[in-house]
């Protein structure tokens, strides 16, 4: 359940650091540079040339270019490509659950390194399986916050198509790779087979996933993840409000305003 938490956890420390400042707590000053500081721990003490470190910063920036990627499904990055593969024939021969025989996905070793669960047992783990993940977009036509709950994990016709998922080690580049590949290889998406049951074999490969810098989420897309985020700690109208402020962030003179509905409780029945 740590991975989940590491980005809330890293603003939280970023939010308490500047607090102690403001509060006057101080520390060492030369934390960076200074004998057994950040730059020894991290590279060792005479490997680093702190006078070049800074050449290159800013030219450009990394959210100018190649910019910041956005995750379209709240699973594993490894599923995506896949994912994206799957609604794609979905979509192109109008498919449903009942129509597939089988479905292969290829990947690669180092992929399951992370991709650990077949048999996900518990919500967190589903987002670590390819299989379910695959599974529930093919029975719900879509890969939400939802999938990833007890609800989803027994249901039993996610269950049955996460049998028919097969999983397969093609002779070729699939993100993220392996680890003695060359520098400039081309990475390639996971190639997806579905088998169906008139007999069909229907075949797909997305390598640059929707929510990448070089394809960006549409304003509906990114809508719509937020709402889905969202509805788990705001009402209806806070999200809506919410929306409203963000859209219009230009406009907005009090950004209490905003936090105020943000921080607004969610009242259950």
């Amino acid at each position: 359940m740590a991975g989940a938490m590491a980005a809330g956890n890293a603003c939280r420390n970023g939010v308490i650091a500047a607090l102690m400042a403001q509060e006057g707590i101080t520390a060492n000053p030369d934390i960076i540079e200074g004998k057994n500081g950040f730059y020894d721990t991290l590279v060792g003490p005479g490997h680093y040339d702190a006078e070049r470190m800074a050449d290159s910063l800013g030219k450009p920036f990394y959210i100018d270019s190649p910019g910041i990627s956005l995750k379209m499904y709240p699973s594993c990055y490894h599923t995506h490509r896949a994912l994206d593969g799957v609604f794609k024939l979905l979509d192109e021969h109008h498919l449903d659950d009942k129509d597939i025989a089988a479905v292969d996905v290829g990947t690669s070793e180092r992929a399951l390194r992370v991709l650990a669960f077949s048999e996900p047992a518990t919500p967190y783990q589903a987002k670590f399986s390819m299989p379910h993940c695959i599974a529930a977009a093919v029975v719900d036509r879509q890969v939400t916050l939802e999938t990833f709950t007890d609800r989803k994990l027994n249901d039993r016709n996610i269950v049955a198509a996460r049998k028919k998922v097969q999983l397969s080690f093609p002779n070729v580049p699939i993100w993220p790779g392996l680890a003695d590949v060359g520098p400039d290889t081309e990475f390639v998406g996971n190639p997806v087979t579905i088998k169906t049951t008139d007999g069909r074999s229907l075949s797909a490969r997305v390598d640059i996933p929707r929510g990448d810098a070089s394809l960006p989420l549409t304003d509906d897309e990114l809508l719509g993840k937020y709402r889905d985020c969202a509805r788990a700690q705001l009402s209806q109208d806070n999200i809506e409000r919410s929306v409203g402020l963000v859209r219009e962030l230009e406009k907005v003179t009090d950004v209490g305003r905003l936090m105020g509905v943000l921080r607004s409780p969610l009242h259950r029945a």
